[in-house]
């Protein structure tokens, strides 16, 4: 199973030398998936390997930004994309989660712009330095940090980067938060957005952080999605929600992927699966075509399908109303309600005491149960 990634590109064709792809018979190269992204499983020299393959490195580019590092500095588990291919080498684009100074270090914790953050990795991360974070989403807002890398500040021009989905937006302040603690402010921001800016909504803010104020003075606000990957694709993340009963499933809380009876599922030491078995929390690698404007999985491959799973829910019934904010009672169980929370088939939390019987999938954080996504029981 190909290394997990939290990123996002361009829709590209890979073939030929320093791809991997080439095999014995005749000296044919086999055709290579139009989206590459993934992280880093390792380096030598000049060479990485991403997603099984081997690859040889001509530069290190950030955004708009060339060699911001050399090719020997790359490590494993960093979040790339291979924006360019040919005989002399790629071109890697760095797709961090978040860029900026560490502090608070103490031991395995630390912050980077205000964000509280873990890492069993963490050495040789002082206060003051500038780092890359790459990480997985988790069943609540935080972050499961894969790799932490020192970098140099002016080299990445002193720019600011965080994802994450948006919560408490305030129009009138022009305001929002990501984490838990970082305030942004997008007031003078580049907004490019395929809807308008909204709670849950999942975003990449670059910028610079405000000294007096704290805050994140956002450049660019940008939709973090998958809209724009090529005809053929493939992904890998967590699967952040699920619906069976409308044939998708959900990557990194980015991207939907429509499923049918053509889709195969694979599971752990190459057992089929089935559809059934595409659940919420599992780590995945999805490869994707697009039919008539609609991104399908073609197919969906588990890691070590037992043991990567959130801990998970699902029930059914008639619901009652709660004694706790933002709750109610299904089957004599407490159900927590969040930011997260998808309501389908024109529910909202008001009507779920009104509307008969419903269907509740969720995930438990905290010893809470909490839905994920509520929809009407057929």
């Amino acid at each position: 199973m190909k290394k997990l990634a939290l990123v996002s590109m361009i829709g590209l064709v890979l073939a030929g030398c320093g791809g991997g792809g080439s095999d014995d018979n005749g000296g044919q190269t086999q055709p290579q998936p139009k989206a590459v992204m993934g992280t880093i499983e390792s380096v030598q020299s000049n060479n990485i390997w991403v997603n099984g393959d081997k690859y040889t490195v001509s530069s290190v580019g950030y955004g708009n930004l060339n060699d911001v590092m050399a090719p020997t500095a790359l490590a494993p588990n960093m979040m790339v994309k291979l924006v360019e291919h040919a005989r002399a080498g790629v071109e890697v684009q760095l797709e961090p989660t978040m860029i900026g100074m560490a502090s608070e270090v103490s031991g395995n914790n630390f912050k980077v712009n205000g964000v509280a953050l873990t890492f069993n990795g963490l050495k040789g991360i002082e206060n003051g330095d500038w780092v890359l974070v790459s990480s997985l989403p988790t069943a609540t807002e935080g972050y499961k940090v894969l790799s932490v890398v020192k970098i140099e500040a002016d080299k990445f021009d002193n720019t600011v980067e965080i994802e994450g989905p948006v919560s408490n937006l305030d129009e009138n302040t022009t305001t929002f938060k990501l984490g838990a603690a970082l305030t942004v402010n997008y007031n003078t921001a580049k907004m490019d957005l395929d809807s308008a800016l909204a709670n849950d909504l999942w975003v990449e803010v670059t910028g610079k952080m405000n000294g007096a104020t704290n805050e994140l003075d956002a450049t660019e606000v940008e939709a973090d999605d998958y809209d724009d990957l090529g005809n053929e694709a493939e992904v890998e993340g967590i699967i952040t929600a699920v619906n069976h009963s409308e044939s998708y499933f959900e990557v990194n809380y980015r991207g939907r992927f429509n499923f049918d009876h053509s889709t195969e599922v694979e599971l752990a030491n190459d057992r089929d699966g089935s559809i059934a078995d595409i659940k919420l929390g599992l780590q995945v690698e999805v490869e994707s075509v697009l039919r008539n404007g609609q991104r399908f999985a073609t197919d969906v491959e588990f890691d070590n399908y037992a043991g990567n799973q959130w801990q998970t829910f699902e029930q059914e019934g008639q619901a009652a109303e709660g004694t706790e904010a933002g709750s109610f009672k299904l089957n004599g169980m407490t159900i927590f309600t969040d930011s997260k929370t998808r309501y389908e088939d024109g529910l909202t939390f008001d009507s779920l005491t009104q509307v008969g019987l419903i269907e509740v999938d969720g995930v438990v954080i905290n010893g809470k149960k909490v839905a994920r996504e509520i929809e009407r029981e057929d």
